[in-house]
């Protein structure tokens, strides 16, 4: 199959499984929400007035009138510890009157003095909040993962979270992207070692360059939306047996990055965040030619195993598809599901059962 067949059966199994939602009152109801940070209070201004009286151990000689109004501020967001969330806590207008300093020990080789100081300002804050699809540590959510496409052997995520749900399913999106950069390289080696088709090693190599622009639109969304870092480690590079490379294209990318794909089409149409609507459309384009590349080299590889390792790839491929369908059987909160375009437990079923007819149970040898 070409690109163009890739994307009409992936895009006639979205519509075919989106009806009943176009059909139903849902669809009406999903819109934006009132705060673009839904994980955060709407942002407090709260006038302040602060008389500042502190040693400074170390002081050597009096300040200047500028260093002393510096030094004045750097004690209040101290106080405020600004410096180490600046994003939920800051302050803004600040000025200050009367402010002197005057040295009370000059005994070597410390010293040490006072500052004094009227200050005023605004303190700006934007607190977490626990709203739905926020993470709380004290309840239990299913914690929102992006799809993996095509991921190479031997791969370790190192996970860490934020309180941004969003921001950490941007953050896992940016790592599996990541990831496929390194899958798509070694698949292009050995596609070259075996022999393969020249358009099939050209289309991989293609796909390492596109995979890094679609991490660095993840991580992009990631830094929007306070979200963690994931640390990938990935073993070296080894040659792998042809059945070895048949077996995980099939599984990775005639099922996985397929479903990838898919998902992407329907992400795009739902999605309430105008932003990552944008970026999964760009994405998805994409990602449907890395499936076309991945039936691509099924159709080239599956006829050159023996009787006994083509069973073992068809069994491969459907308990991936039985792990894809228990993937959504257990939902994100709403609000979550909505932000993303993800399709809840139902929805996600039908589309599944559209790939499984007009594709993995026709095109799958």
């Amino acid at each position: 199959m070409d690109t163009n067949q890739v994307k009409s059966i992936l895009q006639k199994a979205v519509l075919v499984a989106a009806i009943p939602v176009i059909s139903s009152t849902q669809a009406a109801t999903l819109k934006p929400p009132d705060n673009i940070q839904p994980c955060r209070a709407p942002t407090q201004k709260n006038p302040q007035t602060q008389l500042v009286n502190q040693s400074l151990p170390g002081l050597g000689s009096i300040l200047t009138t500028q260093e002393c109004l510096v030094a004045c501020r750097v004690l209040v967001e101290r106080r405020y510890n600004t410096n180490t969330l600046p994003d939920l806590l800051r302050i803004e207008g600040f000025k200050a009157n009367k402010c002197q300093t005057q040295l009370t020990n000059n005994a070597a080789p410390y010293g040490g003095g006072r500052i004094n100081c009227d200050a005023s300002f605004t303190l700006v804050q934007a607190p977490f909040t626990y709203n739905a699809g926020c993470y709380n540590p004290t309840i239990f959510r299913p914690r929102p993962r992006a799809v993996p496409g095509r991921l190479p052997t031997g791969l370790t995520l190192i996970e860490s979270e934020t309180q941004h749900a969003l921001g950490n399913y941007f953050a896992h999106m940016a790592a599996m992207e990541s990831a496929a950069i390194t899958a798509f390289d070694y698949l292009a080696q050995e596609l070259a070692f075996y022999a393969a088709p020249h358009h099939l090693i050209q289309m991989a190599y293609e796909a390492i360059n596109e995979e890094a622009e679609h991490a660095a639109l993840a991580r992009l969304l990631t830094e929007a939306y306070d979200g963690a870092s994931y640390k990938i480690e990935i073993k070296p590079f080894q040659l792998r047996s042809f059945f070895e490379i048949a077996l995980e294209n099939a599984v990775e990318g005639c099922v996985n990055e397929t479903f990838a794909a898919a998902l992407g089409y329907w992400q795009q149409e739902y999605a309430v965040l105008k932003t990552f609507r944008q970026v999964i459309a760009h994405i998805t384009e994409e990602e449907s030619k890395h499936a076309a590349l991945s039936w691509g080299i099924h159709e080239w590889a599956f006829p050159q195993l023996s009787i006994n390792e083509q069973q073992q790839i068809r069994q491969a491929q459907l308990n991936a598809i039985e792990r894809l369908e228990q993937t959504f059987m257990v939902e994100e909160e709403p609000s979550l599901r909505q932000a993303l375009g993800m399709p809840d437990r139902d929805q996600a079923q039908a589309l599944l059962k559209q790939l499984r007819a007009e594709l993995w149970s026709v095109h799958l040898v």
